[in-house]
């Protein structure tokens, strides 16, 4: 299971767009494990923590849980006093932010996945690993600032200059927040070229690099929240 959580925090204006879910397999206990996980940590952020404190609280947080399962986890708060934006991830979803320019979206920041090796992420949970192995970011964003986080299923089957170019065109209008039908289209996109067995995708890059033949995409579950930053956010 492969799950991402948004929270914001403070007065102003974030667009988010619903999570768009592509034949999703979520077992009920892992995704009571990772949801009380992302409860007990929003519960206790409160924006613009160190990135050693985000830790503890992350950690805290797992082991304040007591479901079975295990999962992979992507946490994005989001400041709106001062449109900072803090990450903690662990496992192989990701998230890009990108920034409007004259010459079009500007990929500023692809965060990484955590990976033991080829295919075998970290994870939290029964039997998981440390939680303190996840990774922290704090970013200062700006209005138009874009953030598309997403799990696996959709890194492993679309190029990163293809979701630039999809999240380009369905925004290219500054006054229309199209956040949800990006979501929507990228997931589409994402399963589509998973049953495709006759393309060249990033996860069979991956897998050729480990010494594995794979051909077409990878079937997963699929995971897209958009969120942009409007000027209502610098209380403007």
């Amino acid at each position: 299971v492969s799950l991402v959580f948004w929270t914001e925090s403070g007065p102003g204006s974030t667009k988010v767009s619903t999570p768009a879910n592509s034949h999703a397999v979520s077992p009920t206990s892992s995704f009571r494990l990772i949801f009380r996980i992302f409860a007990n940590w929003k519960e206790q952020n409160q924006g613009d923590a160190p990135p050693t404190e985000l830790i503890n609280m992350f950690k805290r947080s797992v082991q304040s849980v007591t479901a079975m399962g295990s999962s992979t986890c992507t946490l994005l708060s989001v400041n709106k006093k001062n449109c900072r934006v803090e990450s903690l991830c662990i496992g192989d979803s990701e998230y890009v932010i990108y920034r409007p320019t004259a010459k079009g979206m500007e990929e500023i920041f692809h965060s990484e996945g955590l990976q033991h090796e080829f295919n075998l992420p970290y994870q939290v949970g029964t039997h998981g690993d440390d939680p303190c192995k996840a990774h922290c970011e704090l970013h200062t964003l700006y209005p138009g600032d874009v953030i598309v986080t997403a799990t696996d299923g959709l890194w492993d089957n679309l190029e990163a200059d293809y979701v630039k170019g999809v999240t380009e065109g369905f925004l290219k209008d500054a006054d229309e927040y199209k956040l949800h039908e990006l979501a929507v289209a990228l997931g589409k996109e994402a399963h589509k070229k998973a049953m495709n067995k006759n393309i060249t995708t990033p996860f069979g890059r991956k897998a050729a690099a480990a010494g594995y033949l794979w051909k077409g995409g990878k079937i997963d579950d699929v995971t897209v929240v958009v969120a942009q930053i409007v000027p209502a956010c610098l209380g403007n």
